[in-house]
């Protein structure tokens, strides 16, 4: 099947492509990818390489997650071609503490984070007294 293009008729072209950025938790992130083609073209977002139902439009908004923290781009099509733009990505701000790996192999220990570091320090609550 061939596709006969006029004059004015153009393969999509990336224009302007998501930025990185940091963020944190809970923040409203906007990506914008625009691209000049004709017909004009419908975008595709995708993260981490997996396509995203929603939206068709050159504007993905949500909510920062740790779920949805990774490299996102966008493919921008039309009946001639299309294009993708460069990846960008997308990370949250500080640091999450994971203390469930912060275990003490006795029970009288006790647990202390600090320095980012998992701590078990043995107290004698007695000359606490």
């Amino acid at each position: 099947m061939s596709i006969l293009a006029g004059p004015e008729d153009a393969v999509p072209v990336i224009s302007v492509d998501p930025a990185s950025n940091s963020f944190g938790v809970g923040t409203t992130v906007t990506l914008r990818c625009e691209a000049e083609g004709f017909p004009a073209p419908t975008y595709a977002w995708f993260l981490g390489g997996m396509e995203l139902l929603e939206p068709r439009t050159s504007t993905l908004t949500f909510d920062l997650d740790p779920e949805k923290r990774g490299e996102y781009y966008c493919v921008a099509t039309n009946p001639l071609g299309s294009d993708q733009s460069d990846s960008a990505l997308i990370t949250i701000n500080g640091t999450t503490i994971d203390l469930s790996r912060c275990l003490c192999s006795r029970p009288e220990l006790v647990l202390l984070f600090w320095g980012g570091f998992c701590w078990c320090l043995l107290i004698n609550f007695m000359s606490l007294v």
